[in-house]
């Protein structure tokens, strides 16, 4: 299980609560496309889901299993695969919010898991600033507001594909929030995070190739724990 701090995509939407800031909820949702359970329980988790869109991040992670040759795994194996083994994913589909296993029942998660997601904290607050057209620059600034504990901390940056329309073995024909590449890759970029006050800005850059919807992509940055 590995625990996140915070993940914001586009906009500062952090708000100050002792010395802690709102923690934007990550979603991190493993999915297949010729699994037929995902064709089964990926719209009911959409359903649940709806109302919870400006408040959570998501990103659909395409893994291996249990097909090998879903196409949208095959377009991006090292990514797909860093997060599928990172979290020692087994089958599909399966949820992770903020680094934890979700339930996994019915609707992948349940309301109660979506609703007490909104209320922790943080120790950071994040920004992401990206410029629009196929070749894009984005900026990440990282600001301390909490003492965060000691830990061996990346920051991941993915640029996910908002909605993608493609007819999957599946049935499923809508594909959302698809991850389509980690920046700079799947290692993720060191940082060290220190005590309250303390603000750091580090600058990437990607390119859109014409297989992606260029209107369609915006990135999602997020600070996680590799050791707990």
């Amino acid at each position: 299980m590995k625990n996140l701090f915070i993940a914001f995509a586009f906009l500062f939407v952090s708000i100050s609560v002792e010395a802690q800031s709102q923690k934007i909820p990550l979603i991190e949702h493993f999915t297949n496309t010729k699994c037929s359970v995902c064709k089964n329980k990926n719209p009911k988790f959409y359903t649940l889901f709806a109302p919870y869109q400006s408040k959570i991040h998501h990103v659909s992670i395409h893994p291996s299993v249990p097909y090998v040759d879903c196409a949208l795994y095959q377009a991006n194996i090292p990514d797909n695969g860093a997060r599928q083994d990172y979290y020692q994913i087994f089958g599909t589909p399966v949820g992770y919010m903020n680094g934890m296993e979700a339930s996994n029942g019915t609707n992948i998660f349940t309301q109660t898991e979506l609703d007490q997601s909104l209320l922790e904290s943080s120790p950071i607050e994040m920004k992401v600033v990206e410029n629009t057209g196929i070749n894009r620059s984005v900026s990440v600034e990282i600001k301390t507001t909490g003492n965060p504990p000691a830990g061996n901390y990346k920051l991941h940056l993915m640029a996910v594909e908002n909605e993608l329309n493609y007819n999957s073995p599946n049935g499923e024909t809508l594909h959302h929030d698809v991850l389509r590449k980690m920046i700079p890759d799947f290692n993720g970029t060191d940082i060290s995070l220190q005590s309250a006050g303390f603000n750091q800005i580090l600058n990437f850059n990607y390119s859109i190739p014409a297989a992606w919807v260029e209107s369609q992509m915006y990135v999602i940055a997020f600070v996680q724990n590799q050791d707990t």
